[in-house]
């Protein structure tokens, strides 16, 4: 990764961590340096997320506000997030002068950086004053290597951040959506994390979001008596066959809300999540009612990936 002209020795300390390897050293040694009003940048939660989930971990459990001015960015929005100051946020957030002034990278970085800290009111006020408008287009080439909200309230194993997101999820689009990310960015977040930091919390919640989505599709498709090819479609919930119906219902001209729409072909292939608790996986999956998985279920000529 090639640092900014800004960056600071965190910005190297961070890039150089080893994930699982001496927490409270790297935990003392940051304090120390910010006891020293050595600064943080915007760029160093970014380096972090891309080296390691226990980085993040452990920038986000120091407390910011006992520190003189621990941002080196003389951006005041997010001064004001890493202080964690609603009062400071809410001020800056009414004047409509200093909003259109804003560049493009701010409003995604104040969300991750609340997100991150566990700063829920951060997030509702910075939702709630629609700073979303001034997100970037999704489709830039800066949204590519950005990790979304789900990802990173997964990997940090927040539930109440989590559930914050997946709720929001539920009633925001674009390009909110695109940034708050799919339930596969939250299922397949361990292939990153190795210090063992997610928990099976973490994934019934996420789990229990995407069955829910799941029965709202199956009603959809027996709201306008839409019939599936494969027989099993009729009996369970939809899991490979879940893009063939999605598919099926806007041929049919039916508005079909963008959140519905999975990132992979399969739950099954969530990979990282098994390597929890198998057997309460399964029987989760199974008691929801997934039962497409096995190769004679097929018909359809769709490009469909059947689970393993």
């Amino acid at each position: 990764m090639i640092l900014s002209v800004d960056s600071t020795c965190i910005d190297i300390l961070m890039q150089h961590y080893h994930s699982g390897r001496n927490n409270d050293l790297y935990t003392d040694l940051l304090k120390s340096l910010f006891e020293q009003d050595l600064q943080i940048t915007r760029y160093t939660y970014k380096t972090a997320a891309q080296r390691s989930h226990d980085g993040l971990a452990v920038l986000a459990g120091i407390r910011y506000g006992s520190f003189t001015s621990p941002l080196l960015d003389g951006n005041e929005i997010l001064e004001a997030v890493f202080m964690k100051s609603d009062h400071k946020l809410r001020d800056l957030l009414h004047h409509s002068t200093y909003l259109h002034a804003l560049d493009a990278d701010t409003p995604a970085t104040a969300l991750i950086i609340s997100t991150i800290t566990g700063w829920m009111d951060g997030c509702r006020i910075l939702l709630n004053i629609n700073l979303v408008e001034y997100l970037e287009d999704p489709s830039s080439d800066a949204w590519r290597s950005r990790p979304t909200l789900l990802m990173l309230s997964a990997a940090t194993n927040q539930l109440d951040l989590l559930q914050f997101w997946l709720s929001q999820r539920e009633m925001c689009g674009e390009p909110l959506l695109t940034f708050v990310g799919n339930f596969e960015d939250a299922l397949f977040f361990l292939q990153n994390a190795s210090s063992g930091i997610a928990s099976m919390d973490v994934i019934q919640l996420v789990l229990s979001h995407l069955i829910k989505q799941r029965r709202e599709i199956k009603l959809l498709m027996e709201k306008h008596e839409l019939q599936h090819c494969c027989e099993r479609a009729h009996i369970s919930l939809p899991d490979a066959h879940v893009g063939c119906m999605l598919a099926a219902l806007e041929n049919e001209g039916v508005d079909v809300p963008q959140r519905y729409w999975p990132k992979r072909k399969s739950l099954y292939y969530m990979t990282p999540m098994w390597g929890f608790d198998r057997l309460r996986l399964l029987e989760t999956i199974e008691l929801a009612g997934f039962c497409d998985i096995s190769q004679e279920d097929f018909k359809c000529n769709e490009d469909t990936a059947c689970s393993p």
